[in-house]
């Protein structure tokens, strides 16, 4: 299955805001609402306009459970000395349950390698940066609305004023999931840790999948470097396509993740009745998990006998 990636993007100018006071060590990267809860540059409704921009686009067509890149690009805003910029992803901006995860987003990762919905980051003397999270889209298919939201400083800056901006909404068209699109195993989840020096090799769960590429980064770092990916199923060109972590060239059941369930011999991509071990014992074309007259049926076989 093969798609155009189509790079859609929204550039807004900041939404103004009125004055609180920054934090200029900034707090450190967490799961924040759209007001911070106070604890970051203050209430975007006590702080004085951004003088940047944001700019939001998506990787490429997003289906329902499965994972999507988002970024945010911000540039052009004056900063303090020490360069800090927070930066939020949200769900809304009504104040309140603003994360992704309140609007049926969960993320993957954030651009620290950590999993929050807000990081804080350096941005480099271009004076722009481009940040990306990886989401799971929401299950329920539609359109669903992203916002961003920076927080910064200014040099010079005597009052130690805070500097917010905010997005408009970014529309995402959430598509049903067609039959065999690749991705992420549900129960797969990223680390948000490792340790510099460490090689042992990392697993991604994926469905559906052929082949994998990883890009990875160090903390601090702008440019993405390229991992070595090798299949865990190296004589199974499909790589475990019923993702029940059974390579197919030694799966009983390729095709199915239960791995026969009724342990009939029958395969449950192929089996009528999958969960029925005895396969509509009584030949009345209903399986017997569901068949209301088999405890009869049993009987009457009793008597006979």
């Amino acid at each position: 299955m093969s798609r155009a990636l189509v790079l859609a993007s929204v550039v807004a100018l900041l939404m103004v805001s009125s004055s609180s006071v920054a934090n200029p060590g900034g707090n450190g990267d967490s799961d924040r609402d759209y007001t911070c809860g106070g604890s970051c540059h203050g209430d975007p409704s006590m702080s004085l306009p951004s003088d940047g921009t944001i700019s939001i686009s998506q990787d490429g067509d997003v289906f329902a459970g499965h994972a999507v890149a988002v970024h945010v690009n911000v540039a052009g805003m004056s900063l303090s000395s020490n360069r800090l910029l927070g930066t939020f992803i949200l769900g809304s901006i009504d104040g309140n349950s603003d994360h992704p995860e309140d609007h049926g987003w969960h993320v993957i990762q954030d651009p620290n390698g950590g999993s929050s919905n807000y990081v804080e980051t350096v941005v480099p003397a271009s004076g722009s940066v481009t940040l990306t999270w990886v989401l799971l889209a929401p299950q329920e298919t539609g359109t669903h609305n992203l916002f961003a939201q920076t927080h910064h400083g200014s040099e010079p800056n005597y009052e130690g004023i805070a500097y917010t901006g905010v997005s408009r909404g970014y529309s995402i068209a959430v598509m049903p999931v067609p039959e065999g699109l690749p991705g992420l195993s549900s129960d797969w989840t990223a680390p948000a840790y490792r340790t510099s020096g460490n090689d042992d090799p990392l697993g991604i769960g994926t469905v559906n999948t052929t082949s994998v590429s990883v890009k990875w980064m160090l903390e601090g770092e702008w440019s993405p470097h390229d991992a070595e990916v090798s299949s865990q199923c190296p004589d199974d060109a499909d790589n475990d396509l019923d993702g029940d972590e059974i390579c197919g060239d030694v799966d009983t059941c390729p095709n199915d993740a239960d791995n026969d369930l009724d342990d009939d011999g029958i395969c449950g991509d192929v089996d009528a009745c999958p969960n029925d071990a005895d396969n509509d014992l009584d030949g009345d074309e209903i399986c017997g998990d569901v068949d209301a007259c088999m405890a009869l049926f049993h009987l009457l076989r009793i008597l006979k006998v």
